[in-house]
């Protein structure tokens, strides 16, 4: 159930929106901001001109006057596009249309007025600007028209891979590393509502491919209206009903038979990686309706997506049972949006994402896929849901105001896929063969809920000529980890042999498990102050000031984390040509990453799946017994207090140039410089006792910067084409590239040793410091070249549409880094469980070769009676590129010609190698849409 915010912060946020009409409570809404800029005949602004400007998709209106500067500003319009009308007796009317808003820009719309005689109106076609000088951070926007056609997978988190400064690692998929930052440092928002997974800190949800509208891609430079991310901020903007009856239906099959077999070896056993292709037709079915309720007030819009994925058929270790994953997604999105008033804008909406029917293997004894019978599989359901109402308005003509409150859930819950008669279906481990019977690993759930409320109010003044846009705000989160997970029946039997075809066991022993849910909690608050102004007409300045507060408690509200920040921000911007056309820019600030709950939940006091009761089975009584030293209880991690631990943050300075050519084309370089500070870190140590002890601190030893250049092209779609185009050059290095738990000072005081390598150190014996001090270098996320290609073309023959569509990528190899495990040593000179990783080159001292892909699509309707009717047929990776992404093996030895099949001999001969289909690129395959559109 949703926490409510208490009664002071509501007094609080009344008083303040009463008191400071400069205030605002805001992050990521669904609006934008449209400038008039109205001159006469001699280049001087005129005032008092009467500016309307009229949604083309919505019909509805607002008027202003520009004032002394020509300028009529119109701010929180609902994105789209739209009519500028700008009239003064005595003149000529100027009408602009398709004039385009999008989220965190502001599109200035020039005019011209010249005397006239009489009457007269001269329209023209308005531009997409892709310059803004109103806002010089890194930003990324792909819309519908410029990725609905093109070859693109089906997920937001896709999209997102076509900014620059962005990379993916292999297996990191679909949780990209920007600007040196890990897969963890992103922030994923759906309208504007924070959706990313409140332990993991990767993305928390997915989305019906067919509601989105515009995906924003904010990379560098973000404005103190942003926080919590050390990476990208990708905002999902979903699709909005029209004054138009607009709606689509789809069919998207796959069969895995169409594709390319893999043709890749494994390179240390020369098997071949070729897979059983399985001739099944894998349908998705996708439709999308919206339109006015009340023409000019309210818009609904609807969209409803649904697939079956049918897996491979597998088959049991012992039993030989075949089984099947057919698994099910549902993803409904639902939105209502009301215009009140000319100036008063309300919508809500609702979407979640269902998965239904996993099957999983989830015994790893040593080797995957280790269950024995059906009895043994899990069953796993996935999914959660969003709830979002927003508010916006103007008061006046100067003071907006927006709000917003949202709920966002997350849950995976599992059970067996199979209930056993057999002791209720508890699982039984076989002494006599290592594997586990009759029951599931796990039967619970977690849940990972999000509550957010956010709101805005700004103020437009213009101060000594200049205009300027104060704003102010407050953002507000309660975050959730709960755990609940048991053994089915919460007993495991430990048995000295079991037989699955009789159902029968010889006991041994028997865990009763002390069964508890967990929950941590986690609060955050932040409060953002910023003003955009003018300096002159030439130069731009947005200064701002982000206070962050994050707190955190473990299960048994033991307080864990509470640490306090302020993050200063600029962007600067010089409109080098006079006319908006060529900026050059920059932007400083500092950036702090959140504190995900994983953090606190490291202390829990109520730990899943450890606490139990011992019985042993007396054969005398033919019964279990209770172990009188048998019961093992944990969980004073959560005892530790307050950390006083401070954030992880980063400051950053970029600095660049933009250039518009024409209406809707725009090229841009931009430099970005960021180092990392106060990494939080484990620290291990030995007591005295010879107990390993761990300590979080911000390490002052833990270091990480990034520098990277951008070359960027950009093409909005019009007279048939679009084109998205970057290439990146950049770097990151450090030894520091975990969450929180490097090994950077771990075991310091120790000794490390090594019997296979007898090169390292004093013949294989080396201070665990001087381990350590190896781990400088780069991570494998460290991609110095990278060039993305995204683009379609149109064409017509009568009433057939063909629209063909590239997507490409360039980039360097990922590194990889000779290596070796060495033990740590006790203060007794013994060993004790623990390693730590020796480098012999430092981090990432080898890199794979570069590689490329490319795929393409060609999309086909037909015009019958105002509704398109034809298909798309997608390849991705058409020239079928198997390239090497990842080596599995990483370790090395130095020793002068070992041995032949000595383990020495061994690494040598297998370094930089890969074994598995994952370390290659996925071959050719194809993906076809029969599709209706109106």
């Amino acid at each position: 159930m949703a926490q409510p915010i208490r009664k002071k912060w509501l007094f609080s946020l009344l008083a303040l929106a009463v008191l400071v009409p400069s205030l605002s409570f805001a992050q990521g809404f669904q609006t934008g901001t449209l400038s008039a800029v109205v001159k006469d005949q001699t280049g001087a602004g005129l005032p008092g001109v009467t500016v309307t400007v009229t949604s083309e998709e919505r019909g509805t209106q607002r008027t202003g006057v520009t004032e002394s500067n020509g300028v009529a500003t119109f701010p929180v319009l609902p994105l789209g596009f739209y009519r500028v009308e700008a009239a003064l007796s005595g003149f000529n009317t100027a009408v602009r249309t398709n004039n385009k808003v999008e989220s965190e820009k502001n599109t200035e719309v020039a005019m011209s007025l010249a005397l006239a005689a009489a009457s007269e109106t001269i329209t023209v076609t308005g531009s997409q600007p892709v310059v803004d000088r109103t806002n010089v951070s890194a930003n990324t926007q792909i819309s519908t028209k410029e990725f609905e056609k093109a070859p693109v997978a089906r997920g937001y988190q896709n999209l997102a891979l076509f900014a620059p400064g962005v990379v993916l690692a292999p297996g990191a998929n679909p949780n990209p590393q920007v600007h040196g930052a890990q897969s963890t440092g992103n922030v994923f928002l759906f309208d504007g509502v924070d959706t990313t997974d409140t332990v993991t800190g990767t993305f928390g949800a997915n989305l019906n491919f067919e509601a989105i509208q515009e995906v924003s891609v904010q990379t560098a430079g973000e404005s103190a209206e942003y926080g919590r991310a050390s990476g990208a901020i990708l905002n999902v903007i979903t699709k909005s009903g029209t004054n138009r009856f607009e709606g689509s239906a789809k069919t998207i099959q796959t069969n895995d038979k169409w594709n390319a077999n893999n043709t890749t070896k494994n390179q240390v056993t020369g098997a071949s990686l070729a897979r059983t292709r399985a001739n099944h037709n894998n349908y998705d079915y996708a439709a999308t309706l919206g339109g006015p309720v009340w023409r000019d007030r309210l818009w609904f819009f609807g969209a409803y997506e649904t697939q079956t994925l049918v897996a491979a058929a597998r088959q049991t270790t012992i039993t030989n049972e075949n089984y099947v994953s057919k698994s099910k997604v549902k993803l409904p999105n639902y939105r209502l949006t009301a215009q009140i008033t000319p100036t008063q804008t309300i919508w809500a909406k609702y979407s979640s994402d269902p998965l239904t029917g996993i099957i999983r293997d989830d015994y790893w004894t040593g080797r995957p896929g280790d269950t024995t019978e059906a009895f043994a599989l899990t069953a796993q359901d996935q999914g959660g849901n969003q709830k979002t109402a927003q508010y916006s308005a103007i008061f006046g003509s100067s003071v907006t105001a927006e709000a917003m409150y949202a709920q966002s859930r997350s849950k995976i819950t599992v059970a067996p896929y199979k209930l056993s008669p057999l002791t209720n279906g508890a699982p039984h481990l076989n002494l006599a063969d290592g594997l586990y019977y009759n029951g599931a690993t796990f039967d619970g759930f977690v849940a990972r809920p999000r509550d957010q409320a956010v709101g805005a109010l700004a103020y437009f003044t213009t101060l000594g000529g200049n205009t300027h846009n104060f704003k102010a705000g407050v953002d507000w989160q309660s975050l959730k980890s709960s755990s609940f997970f048991k053994f089915p029946n919460g007993q495991l039997y430990i048995d000295e042999n079991f037989d699955p075809v009789a159902r029968t066991f010889t006991p041994s022993e028997r865990l009763d498990f002390i069964n508890a849910p967990s929950t941590s909690t986690g609060k955050i608050m932040a409060i953002y102050g910023r003003d955009k102004f003018d300096i002159s007409r030439r130069l731009f300045l947005e200064v701002g000031l982000r206070y962050e507060n994050e707190t955190s408690k473990n299960d048994v509200g033991s307080k864990i984390l509470d640490t306090s920040a302020i993050a200063p921000r600029l962007q600067a911007s010089f409109d080098l040509s006079g006319d908006g056309r060529t900026l050059l820019g920059g932007t400083a600030g500092r950036f702090y990453q959140s504190v995900v709950l994983n953090f606190a939940d490291q202390f829990a006091n109520v730990p899943q799946l450890t606490n139990y009761d011992d019985n042993l089975w007396d054969p005398t009584q033919q019964k279990f017994v209770p172990n009188p030293s048998g019961s093992f209880r944990a969980g004073a991690n959560g005892t530790q207090p307050n950390l006083n631990l401070d954030a992880t943050y980063i400051d950053e300075i970029t600095a660049g140039a933009q250039q518009q050519l024409g209406p809707t084309i725009g090229v841009g370089v931009r430099g970005v410089y960021r180092k990392w500070h106060k990494l939080i870190d484990t620290v291990l140590a030995l007591d005295a006792n010879n107990s390993a002890q761990t300590s979080y601190i911000n390490d002052p030893n833990a270091h990480r910067d990034y520098k990277g250049v951008e070359l960027t092209f950009e093409k909005r779609f019009s007279h048939n084409w679009n084109l998205l185009a970057n290439y990146t050059y950049s770097q990151t290095r450090g030894n520091h590239f975990a969450t929180i738990a490097s090994q950077v000072d771990d075991f310091n005081a120790q000794t490390c040793k090594t019997t296979t390598d007898t090169t390292i150190g004093n013949n294989g014996t080396i201070p665990c410091s001087a381990v350590n001090a190896t781990l400088n270098g780069r991570p494998t996320w460290d991609i110095p070249h990278v060039f993305n290609l995204l683009g379609t073309y149109a064409f017509h023959l009568g009433p057939v549409s063909l629209t063909a569509g590239g997507a490409g990528i360039y980039q360097s190899g990922a590194s990889y880094s000779k290596s070796r495990t060495l033990n740590v040593l006790n203060n007794a000179g013994k060993t004790f469980g623990q390693t730590l990783t020796y480098f012999y080159e430092g981090q990432g001292s080898d890199r794979l070769p570069n590689w490329w892909k490319f795929s393409t699509s060609l999309e086909a309707t037909y015009r019958l009676m105002g509704v398109d009717i034809g298909g798309k047929l997608d390849v991705f990776n058409i020239f079928n590129k198997e390239s090497k992404v990842a080596a599995n093996n990483t370790t090395w030895c130095n020793v002068p010609n070992p041995p032949a099949g000595s383990s020495c001999a061994n690494a040598i001969q297998r370094y930089g190698t890969a074994t598995g289909r994952a370390s290659y690129l996925t071959p050719r395959n194809f993906q076809f849409t029969a599709l209706v559109r109106f």
